[in-house]
């Protein structure tokens, strides 16, 4: 069986940087992406153990993915995705 990735879409609010990232016990890799599907940046553990933290500038009004999947092909388990402003 293999994992899994998942995906949130959300549309920024304001322009400058935000925060994108997970916690909890799962190895995470995420990327964000732009609404034409173009990777602005992927992280793999900078975040709090092995989880993903990136810290990236977006554009007010653009719509922007944020893709999580674990760090081994056939990882699953629970973690929580966060978006906040550092």
């Amino acid at each position: 069986q293999g994992g899994d990735i998942d995906v949130v879409r959300f549309r920024a609010t304001r322009n400058g940087p935000y925060r994108l990232e997970t916690t909890g016990a799962l190895d995470t890799v995420c990327r964000v992406l732009d609404s034409q599907g173009n990777e602005l940046a992927s992280d793999d553990d900078s975040g709090d153990a092995m989880n993903c933290r990136i810290d990236q500038d977006l554009v007010a009004g653009q719509v922007y993915a944020f893709t999580v999947r674990g760090f081994s092909e056939t990882a699953t388990g629970a973690y929580q995705m966060r978006l906040t402003i550092p």
